[in-house]
């Protein structure tokens, strides 16, 4: 994925470490819980940058295109993931942020993209 000046929709992944909101450990490589997600950025045609840190390479090759780019990230066990992911999408934003015209950024697990955030007159 190499727009330039594009809409994008932002979320973040990351297994293998306990979440005080789900009040268990989220098993690594488990793409069943981001899926939903994927499939309505592509299924709307949108741009989505997935951050990731526990996929496998096999995992990325079957689930990322056009539509949407899986980054993978080093997670720092010193913070809580949902904190964690803000530092990851500021990084990412001090590099790239030139590039983007909109960003939306979502939860990854129980939200699912219904409508383009960025042209429906709602948003």
């Amino acid at each position: 994925m190499n727009h330039v000046n594009e809409d994008y929709i932002f979320a973040c992944h990351i297994a293998g470490v306990y979440y005080v909101n789900r009040n268990h450990t989220i098993e690594p490589n488990d793409y069943s819980l981001v899926k939903d997600w994927v499939d309505a950025i592509k299924n709307l045609e949108l741009n989505g940058i997935l951050f990731y840190n526990n996929f496998s390479d096999d995992t990325i090759a079957n689930y990322h295109d056009e539509n949407v780019a899986c980054i993978k990230i080093e997670y720092d066990i010193r913070y809580n993931p949902n904190i964690f992911r803000y530092f990851i999408y500021y990084n990412y934003l001090q590099y790239h942020g030139q590039n983007i015209k909109h960003l939306f950024i979502t939860d990854v697990s129980n939200v699912v993209v219904v409508k383009n955030s960025f042209t429906d007159t709602f948003f």
